[in-house]
């Protein structure tokens, strides 16, 4: 299990280390527990709307799909991600 800033990740057959873990807009969850976080940006794309997010404890803003109008710029949310849609990859060495 990998612990990340939006919560846990199953890590699988993963080495010890550093890891990156992918999220689509479709696997972060609005509401309930999670993070704090505030919209920076919402584009309408008719049923549903793209938010950018920017979250306590992450360098930069994540995105995410929501009901149109569901949460307009400014609004504050409470952000985590879907642990069965996380894709976890072995950061790179450098």
């Amino acid at each position: 299990v990998l612990e990340t800033a939006l919560g846990r990740a199953a890590a699988r057959g993963m080495p010890d280390g550093t890891a990156i873990v992918a999220l689509s807009p479709s696997s972060v969850l609005l509401g309930g527990p999670g993070r704090d976080g505030r919209v920076i940006a919402s584009r309408f794309l008719g049923d549903t709307d793209h938010l950018e997010i920017a979250v306590q404890g992450l360098e930069t803003p994540i995105h995410a799909r929501a009901q149109a109008g569901a949460w307009p710029e400014g609004s504050a949310v409470r952000v985590r991600f879907d642990e069965a849609l996380a894709l976890v990859f072995p950061a790179a060495e450098t």
